[in-house]
């Protein structure tokens, strides 16, 4: 959104490969400040080593008793929710539960229904989980929601909450079709916006953590009656993007809308309908397959391309008796699919192209599914049960622009009572199984390939980890302290300390490398250490936590009002010799005050503040202690100065969609938080500048970029009546073809604009191999370049602007075909193949890559090399 090239770059390799591409994971271990993190090794043999460092108390092994069992207690918890003006019980309230982490990140959502103890009642609900750290939701139509973090700790009796919601605020208004027709029992969505308009690169990447909270969730949700008119009620002050969805209508978005709103207007256009049936591999009906439509998002930015992505399907609907669908609410563009359905194959159909109206009858294919089905035991052969356990394909990764939806889930499965479990609806392959669980030692296996016999996984009881954890200066227990330690493939075991400062941690890997440990308790600082496990032996660590500080204070403007909503971070100064660290953070109350607990001690700490529409502040440095409260004042914000105008086409015509970007006089930067898109008849307002003179940059598809250069802006206050006058861009226009004349769909095509300075522009072509370009800078040629992994690269130096009957014809590209056996002349199961021209050899400009294969006859297919002579490199980690 407000960044420059370089960033959004580098943000579009982090974001996508570490979200889009894998699923969002955020590394425990880069948000734990390695303080006091002393290393702890021994050498084999040894009984008892010495005592830790930095006063952490003696340390020793004890042996563990075979069948020895760490005793954990559930606690009862129960939640009742009210109306808080009323003080009366909300009946259809509903309640969430979520994992907290040592760090704060919250994690998977937790079936409280499948809980021992659960009861539900009118406004109330009652379950059982083991001690640890936990945030509870609740949420209520017509509600704001709220949340409470817990910690419960072995042997309590029992936890009560009680949450008291308000009213909140509402988003009202009309969907309407093209001709101004009201339209009756459409469903009105609101989901929450990632963050406010112009927030800047940080304050994105900052709320992403809140991602997983917000996936697939509606905030509200209503039914328009029959004059067309919605109410979506229960919302807090923020934006909002709403979704109106109707049959035979293509649904209405509406993005960045800020509640409270009034008279908002969805304009819904004449829909695409799509039927079809979903059958086996034999052509046989599947009955109660599961049909989800997503929107793939054109033309938007990445983090757009992720809220989207993070959003329920637009129509789903399962197939009947006959395996027939019919999906009526889809608009036109392009759609992802999704179709699953019990021991099949998930299968994925990609950028299909819905028209208004009927669209030819779509069949899905779905292949049977593979199956990995088995038993977990322990080491004295006894059935486990409630073992996590994970497969996962080996060598199979989806690429950023495939990813039809961001998904937390890892479709785990968890054993039965005799320590069974069974995947089967898994692609072929070789898959790695991970199986978990608290009293044993954590086990991956990584050659198992889909079979009918039943994989047998047995796990040791592995180490433990016990002992205390204390505070520093007064050696009492600390209760409620989280402490965790990391085990294999990122996973984590963890323990909550109890009334007298004790834990233990069973079923820890003990392998060469020592374990990390966290330690967080509230109003203490985290503390890491290494530790060596030996298996079937307790190891004694004894932790001595420092006290924390806080830090109060008040957020004002220049007449003293009071700020609320901004957003507060102490951390070392810019002068500090200390790494720059976020020590703590929040936001502003409605008095404008705020107070951070938490934060580790340390000299020359200041707090930064960030309000939208304001410049960013920082208050006088200062010195924190442990165990202090430090009161920074009044902190005093600046308006900054604002450019209002109005974006038109040559004919005089408002422009809506328009990205403005303001930056420094004859830079190339963005100041974070500067650029808007323009609404409501092409306006736009940029806000938070500097006194100084700017540069507008107004961009949009089908236009030239458009350059206003030198505009004033003095502080505090609106330099308006800016006019922005877009001109319209170049156009060519073809289709791509292979040697039989067939349409070849999903081939990039790249324009090199000269009159740009080589500016490229990229799109991707459709299922009719068609594309277009609109905002060609140059007056008479350009260069053309098209790409697809299949087909040789077409490359002309000289294409006419203005040409929108170009017909591309791409040669088709070759396969190279084998088999690889292993020295006993079997099929070689899992491997990697790579294709490399022999000096000399002409190259069609595609780069080779190695790509990997697990074929059961060990045989591969090397698609995409030019005519010629190549050498073939084929690796396996079993073989030379």
């Amino acid at each position: 959104m407000n960044t420059s090239v370089k960033i959004a770059a580098l943000v579009s390799v982090l974001i996508f490969g570490a979200i889009i591409g894998v699923g969002i994971f955020f590394s425990d271990t880069a948000s734990n400040p390695d303080d006091s993190s002393g290393g702890i090794s021994y050498t084999e043999g040894e009984e008892k080593p010495a005592s830790t460092d930095s006063g952490a108390g003696t340390a020793g092994f004890r042996k563990v008793q075979p069948g020895e069992k760490i005793e954990r207690g559930s606690v009862l918890v129960s939640a009742e929710v009210r109306d808080k003006s009323r003080d009366r019980i909300l009946r259809n309230a509903r309640e969430r539960v979520f994992k907290r982490s040592e760090t704060e990140r919250i994690g998977s959502e937790i079936d409280i229904r499948g809980q021992a103890g659960f009861k539900s009642g009118p406004g109330s609900v009652t379950f059982s989980l083991e001690p640890g750290p936990y945030e509870v939701m609740a949420q209520c139509a017509g509600y704001t929601g709220e949340a409470m973090q817990i910690v419960l700790v072995k042997d309590q009796e029992q936890q009560s909450l009680v949450f008291k919601l308000d009213r909140g605020t509402s988003i009202s208004g009309i969907v309407v079709d093209r001709g101004g027709k009201p339209i009756g029992g459409a469903r009105v969505f609101a989901f929450k916006e990632l963050a406010s308009p112009d927030e800047d690169l940080e304050g994105l990447l900052r709320r992403m953590v809140d991602l997983e909270k917000l996936n697939e969730e509606v905030h509200s949700e209503t039914v328009t009656g029959s004059d067309g008119k919605f109410q979506l009620d229960g919302l807090e002050t923020f934006w909002y993007s709403i979704r109106a969805v109707a049959a035979t209508f293509s649904p209405g978005n509406r993005g960045e809308v800020r509640a409270p709103e009034k008279n908002l207007r969805l304009v819904l256009d004449k829909g695409g309908v799509l039927e079809g049936v979903v059958q086996d591999e034999d052509g046989r009906p599947i009955a109660g397959a599961n049909i989800m439509a997503y929107v793939e998002p054109e033309d938007v930015g990445l983090f757009e391309v992720i809220m989207v992505k993070n959003r329920p399907p637009v129509e789903e609907q399962e197939t009947a008796a006959a395996g027939t669908f019919k999906l009526e609410s889809l608009g036109a563009g392009l759609y992802n699919f999704l179709v699953t359905a019990p021991k099949f194959q998930e299968h994925r159909e990609l950028r299909l192209r819905i028209k208004p109206g009927e669209n030819p009858s779509k069949t899905f294919m779905l292949k049977s599914g593979n199956v990995i089905s088995g038993y977990v035991r322990g080491p004295e052969d006894e059935p486990i049960a409630g073992a996590r356990v994970r497969a996962n394909p080996v060598g199979v990764h989806v690429q950023p622009r495939d990813q039809i939806r961001i998904n937390f889930d890892q479709n785990d499965q968890f054993t039965d009572a005799d320590g069974f479990f069974s995947f089967d609806t898994l692609i072929g392959g070789e898959y790695m199984l991970m199986v978990s669980h608290k009293d044993y030692e954590s086990l991956q296996r990584k050659d198992v390939q889909p079979s009918e016999e039943p994989v047998n996984l047995r796990l040791g009881f592995g180490g433990r980890l016990a002992g205390y954890v204390l505070d520093s200066q007064s050696g009492n227990a600390i209760v409620g302290a989280m402490v965790s330690a990391s085990d294999i493939a990122n996973l984590r075991k963890e323990a909550v300390t109890d009334d007298k400062g004790s834990y233990v941690i069973g079923g820890l890997n003990s392998g060469r490398r020592p374990v990390n440990v966290y330690v967080r308790a509230d109003g203490y600082a985290r503390q890491k250490k290494q530790v060596s496990i030996r298996k079937g032996q307790e190891f004694e660590q004894i932790f001595e936590l420092h006290q924390t500080g806080a830090v109060i204070g008040a957020v004002v403007n220049t007449t003293g009002d009071p700020m609320p909503g901004a957003h507060i971070e102490v951390r070392p100064s810019a002068d500090s010799k200390v790494t720059l660290r976020v020590l703590g953070n929040g936001t502003t109350d409605r008095e404008g005050s705020f107070m951070i607990g938490n934060v580790e001690s340390g000299e020359d700490l200041q707090v930064r503040v960030k309000l939208t529409g304001f410049l960013e502040c920082y208050s006088d440095t200062f010195v924190l202690a442990s165990g202090q409260q430090v009161d920074a004042g009044k902190i005093v914000v600046q308006l900054g100065g604002e450019v209002e105008g109005l974006v038109v086409n040559k004919e005089g015509q408002p422009v809506n969609g328009v990205w403005v970007e303001a930056r420094p006089e004859g830079g190339t930067d963005l100041i974070p938080g500067t650029s808007v898109q323009t609404s409501d008849g092409g306006k736009f307002l940029v806000r938070g500048l500097h006194a100084g003179k700017f540069d507008l940059i107004a961009k949009s598809a089908g236009y030239v970029d458009s350059h206003t250069p030198a505009v004033e802006v003095r502080e505090g206050q609106r330099n308006t009546g800016i006019r922005i006058v877009l001109e319209q861009g170049g156009k060519l226009a073809g289709v791509v073809v292979d040697v039989e004349e067939q349409a070849i769909q999903g081939a990039e095509v790249i324009v090199r604009d000269l009159g740009a300075g080589l500016k490229e522009h990229r799109v991707v072509t459709n299922s009719k191999g068609a594309f277009e370009f609109t905002s060609i800078i140059a007056e008479d040629f350009v260069e053309l370049e098209i790409n697809n992994k299949d087909y040789s690269t077409y490359l002309d130096e000289r294409v006419k602007v203005g040409t929108t009957d170009l017909r591309v014809e791409l040669k088709p590209l070759a396969v190279i075909v084998g088999r690889v056996l292993d020295p006993t002349g079997q099929a070689a199961k899992s491997f990697s193949v790579k294709a490399q021209p022999n000096k000399g050899q002409a190259r069609s400009g595609v780069r080779l890559r190695a790509r990997n294969f697990n074929p059961a006859d060990g045989r591969f297919e090397y698609k995409g090399v030019d005519d010629g002579i190549y050498s073939l490199s084929i690796r396996s980690l079993k073989y030379a």
